[in-house]
């Protein structure tokens, strides 16, 4: 991959990038596995994609994790999320705190369950220290249906903006 990154003009990067997280269930079901595993194997996507957009000099990257309309899924499915968000964001906090990187929530987080709840503001206190100034803030997006993307979207360049 760094031969890749390697043949990028840094001049030309995007300060600013947006994922949607997308048919990770899809892709898993299509190759006959279990919906989780999908969602499992879009989180290395995006760690693998993260650090990529760091490396070329991305600033700021919105990532759209979960719908309103995921709320509707099987409540199975929903807690297996809600735990990978809660392992996810504990598991990179240290990474994110040793590259400067910082996570922001925008939306609606009240639906979210305690312990993902306890993961974010982990994540937030350990990055208080961060020495690191010059960074690629990531802003962590936990809800996304039309109405609450379009808002989210002006939050972030406001925040983005912002000192």
């Amino acid at each position: 991959m760094s031969d890749l990154i390697d043949q990028i003009d840094k001049t030309k990067t995007p300060k600013h990038i947006a994922i949607i997280m997308d048919g990770n269930g899809r892709w898993a079901k299509q190759k006959g596995l279990d919906r989780s595993l999908g969602h499992k194997e879009g989180i290395t996507a995006l760690h693998k994609t993260l650090e990529a957009a760091n490396e070329v000099g991305v600033k700021y990257v919105t990532v759209y994790t979960f719908s309103t309309e995921n709320w509707n899924r099987p409540k199975e499915e929903v807690e297996a999320l809600m735990n990978l968000v809660s392992y996810s964001v504990r598991l990179e906090t240290p990474t994110l705190v040793s590259s400067g990187t910082r996570l922001e929530c925008i939306g609606d987080l009240s639906r979210l369950p305690k312990a993902a709840l306890e993961s974010i503001e982990y994540c937030k206190r350990e990055k208080r220290h961060c020495s690191h100034s010059d960074s690629c803030p990531q802003l962590f997006e936990p809800m996304g249906n039309h109405q609450s993307s379009t808002g989210s979207c002006t939050k972030g360049s406001q925040w983005r903006d912002s000192p």
